[in-house]
């Protein structure tokens, strides 16, 4: 499989990590409680059809990675009985594409998310999982939960999302001036 991704076995082995990691985020976007697996039963796949695939296949192997994701994630959705979770919106369909700039801006979100502690990391992932009519019941929900009030939450949300602007944009500066 390393071939197939790079003649250099060394800058195999970087693309490869750097697909792996890829493969994992987009599991993640979509609400893949188990992303690494997941992503690793698309390499498996991939990896089984590599011989097949030489024959016929052209065009860059990072994109028949994701298109295999795809079906895996329509699989896992079906085994769970759901539908798969909707990107947050339109723009994190070009989370995949290093051309635009929301590539850098989403993966900066997800550096300094990492960076957060757990609690807050959860707060305010599940504070924005949902839209319209379930977000202010679900908010209502995680208030009560907390045994906080809506607006004590809200500052508490407030206070994790400034935080988290000021450290992407450390990121994004530091990313730019290497640029």
């Amino acid at each position: 499989m390393l071939a197939w991704l790079h003649p250099d076995r060394e800058q195999a082995g970087l693309i490869y990590e750097e697909l792996r990691r890829n493969i994992i985020k987009l599991f993640r976007w979509r609400g893949c409680a188990d992303a690494e697996t997941l992503a690793d039963e698309t390499i498996n796949r991939v990896t089984q059809k590599l011989q097949e695939l030489k024959g016929y296949y052209v065009g860059s192997p990072a994109l028949y990675f994701y298109g295999v994701a795809k079906k895996v994630l329509l699989e896992q959705s079906k085994k769970e009985h759901q539908v798969p979770q909707a990107p947050m919106n339109d723009r994190v369909a070009a989370y995949n594409d290093p051309s635009d700039e929301l590539f850098y801006l989403y993966e900066a979100l997800d550096q300094c998310l990492s960076e957060l502690s757990a609690d807050d990391r959860k707060l305010i992932l599940d504070y924005y999982a949902y839209t319209k009519v379930e977000k202010v019941k679900h908010r209502k929900n995680m208030a009560k939960k907390l045994n906080l009030t809506p607006a004590t939450l809200r500052k508490r949300v407030q206070r994790i999302r400034e935080h988290l602007r000021g450290d992407i944009e450390k990121v994004l500066g530091k990313n730019r001036s290497k640029v």
